[in-house]
This record gives C-alpha cells, sequence and structure tokens, in this order.
C-alpha cells in the first residue's frame, strides 16, 4: 500500500536526511570557493650561500637572484667586521664597524647597495660578497639577510652564516672552566686535610690506649 502523505516515518526519514543534505551542500559550496581563491604569492626567491674565502678571517656570500626584479640593495648583519668587498657600482653604510685601536664591541651591520637597477643583480644572475672579520671574538652562526628588489619588494633570507657576538656563556667559558676546577681543588684539599687529622686523632687515641 503506497504511503500517506501523513505517514510519520516518512516525515521523520525526510528530516533526518535532510542535515546530510545540508553538509554535502555546503562542503561543495567551500570546495569551489577555496578552488576558485586567488593564491598567495610567494617571497620572491633568493639563494645565499657562504662559499669558500682564502682564510676563516673572511665571510664569503654568493648570491642569486631568482626573482623577475634586480636585486638593488642587501642588509647584512655583522660583528666585528671592519671591510667589506662588493661588485663595482655597490656603496656601503656601516654600523659598529671595528676601527684600529678599538671601537664599540657590539653587534652592526653593513648596508650595501646601487642608485641604478641596471647596476643590481639582474634577474638569473649572481654576484659574490666578502667581509673580513678585524678581531678574534666572533663565531659564525645563522643569521637573516634582508634583500631589496628594484620593483619595491624584499625578502628576508634565514639560514645564512654570518659573523656573530659570542653568547654570555661563550665568552665567560674559560673563566666559569677556571672557577669550577678551582673549587674542585679545594674541595680536594679539603678532604684530605680531614682525613689526616681523623688519622692523627686515631693514632693519638692508639698511643694513649697502648701507655
Amino acid at each position: 500500500m503506497p504511503a500517506s502523505p501523513n505517514n510519520p516515518t516518512r516525515r521523520y526519514r525526510t528530516i533526518a536526511a535532510s542535515p546530510r543534505r545540508v553538509w554535502l551542500v555546503l562542503g561543495v559550496s567551500i570546495l569551489i570557493a577555496t578552488s576558485v581563491s586567488p593564491a598567495r604569492a610567494a617571497d620572491p626567491p633568493v639563494t645565499i650561500e657562504r662559499v669558500a674565502a682564502e682564510s676563516q678571517q673572511f665571510f664569503k656570500w654568493k648570491i642569486t637572484n631568482g626573482h623577475t626584479s634586480p636585486i638593488v640593495r642587501l642588509h647584512i648583519p655583522q660583528y666585528h667586521g671592519d671591510l667589506f668587498d662588493a661588485p663595482p657600482g655597490w656603496d656601503q653604510q656601516w654600523k659598529n664597524k671595528a676601527a684600529v685601536g678599538g671601537g664599540e664591541d657590539a653587534p652592526g651591520w653593513v648596508k650595501t647597495g646601487v642608485e641604478r637597477p641596471v647596476q643590481g643583480i639582474q634577474p638569473g644572475r649572481s654576484a659574490v660578497f666578502q667581509l673580513r672579520i678585524a678581531r678574534v671574538g666572533a663565531v659564525s652562526r645563522p643569521g637573516t639577510i634582508t634583500v631589496y628588489f628594484a620593483d619595491g619588494s624584499e625578502v628576508a633570507v634565514a639560514g645564512v652564516e654570518l659573523p656573530s657576538a659570542k653568547s654570555p656563556l661563550e665568552r665567560h667559558v674559560m673563566s666559569i672552566g677556571l672557577a669550577v676546577i678551582f673549587v674542585l681543588a679545594l674541595l680536594i684539599h679539603l678532604h684530605r686535610q680531614k682525613k689526616r687529622v681523623r688519622e692523627a686523632a686515631a693514632q693519638a687515641a692508639a698511643a694513649e690506649e697502648t701507655e
């Protein structure tokens, strides 16, 4: 017999099926919306690698431009640097440049760039930059070089080996080591002294018993 329109069982099945249809329609709508939404543009591709230099006193980097616009400026963190070599036409500005006879012993930077984009690192091309470290005390540690393009965009390239200041622990590791050695030697001396006192007391007690 055909089901009656007023059949409670039929009404229950219709109501129960509605949420499934709603979720199905919602899922399809989200999928369509995400598929047609514009993708976020990736950062301009730049490769920076540290290459071999004539000695450990030099930090030398090869910078390759994979973007569609020339590289026109760089911001390079540094510590104890005193000499910077760049391609022809690149100027340089310093903060905390190491000076003869001393100077402010603090991290700084080198900013280098060109006036005209044609002088910069063109798309698909590479250039080499080199920084000399004047004094001992700097260590090689991963850092970030900021690259600026002629079209106004920029990208921060992390993980580049840079001359960096030692951490407080690294600066005082020798002093800490000497202090630890001194404390251990003092403890050993006190232990031996107490042992000699105990042995002397035991010998004196043994001598009194034999009298």
